[in-house]
């Protein structure tokens, strides 16, 4: 992406304000905060790390149901980022972080920080700083030069975290990229074994994941008519939720009793006291 983008920079606060004004005026009920890396926000403006201050400027305006952060890196996880999360209701406790590996030789061939031990520390101390957080990342299976005992380090690494979501990519050249011209090219069949094996692992803990909401009562914000009289929605920790309804529920935030789970999705009810 860098690639094609250039390189970081940040908008001005002051203009992201505006524009969330102008977004909740128009009645959207969900801010999605989105870059290439949402955790370095205000670096290259500000000399700091600054999604925090954001943050609890946009908690400010009225209109927004919930805002939530997609795309950070883990060594910009700060505690002031998380102290926020966790004390602005508006904010959803959702993180999305593109870890892609967990193993500390690919991870620095990806010019990535971090190892085994690294990342499963900081997805202890999320979890200990935003009680009921959800974790969701993405992993490259097949990266040019990955060994059977790499692979198996982060497909170990993706089963004991317990991710609420994952997705699974086989390593696929990307032109301009150091990678793409390395010899050491992993087996189309070998990069197709490994991605089907992390998808299985990440597929069971998604599904350990939605048996714990069944039961719950989730505020759910539905997005349009998929099937027959079924709705499609998601909560605040991104489960995906169907409802049969006779009435008209896109763009509605209602909440819904979890009944049961099928395939990657929760079915529910609405919810009435």
């Amino acid at each position: 992406i860098p690639l094609i983008r250039g390189g970081f920079r940040s908008r001005k606060m002051e203009d992201i304000l505006e524009e969330a004004r102008g977004l909740a005026a128009s009645g959207v009920k969900e801010l999605n905060l989105v870059a290439q890396d949402t955790t370095k926000y205000g670096k290259d403006l500000y000399g700091e790390y600054s999604l925090d201050k954001l943050l609890t400027e946009l908690c400010k305006i009225d209109g927004f149901h919930w805002i939530r952060i997609l795309y950070g890196y883990p060594d910009r996880v700060t505690d002031s980022l998380l102290e926020v999360m966790a004390k602005e209701p508006k904010i959803v406790k959702y993180i999305d972080l593109p870890l892609q590996h967990a193993n500390e030789k690919v991870l620095r061939e990806m010019n990535r920080n971090g190892s085994f031990e690294s990342l499963t520390a900081l997805m202890k101390r999320i979890r200990d700083k935003v009680p009921g957080v959800v974790l969701r990342t993405t992993f490259i299976a097949g990266f040019p030069g990955e060994t059977e005992e790499e692979f198996a380090a982060s497909l170990a690494f993706a089963q004991k975290i317990k991710l609420a979501k994952a997705h699974v990519f086989a390593y696929s050249k990307r032109e301009g990229t150091p990678a793409a011209r390395r010899q050491d090219q992993i087996a189309r069949t070998v990069k197709e074994r490994r991605s089907k094996e992390m998808i299985a692992a990440t597929a069971q803990t998604q599904k350990e994941f939605l048996q714990t909401q069944i039961g719950r009562i989730e505020n759910v914000l539905f997005e349009s008519k998929v099937h027959d009289y079924y709705y499609e929605g998601y909560t605040p920790n991104y489960a995906t939720v169907w409802v049969k309804s006779n009435t008209d529920l896109s763009g509605c935030v209602l909440p819904v009793k979890i009944t049961a789970t099928e395939s990657d999705r929760c079915i529910g009810e609405l919810y009435q006291k």
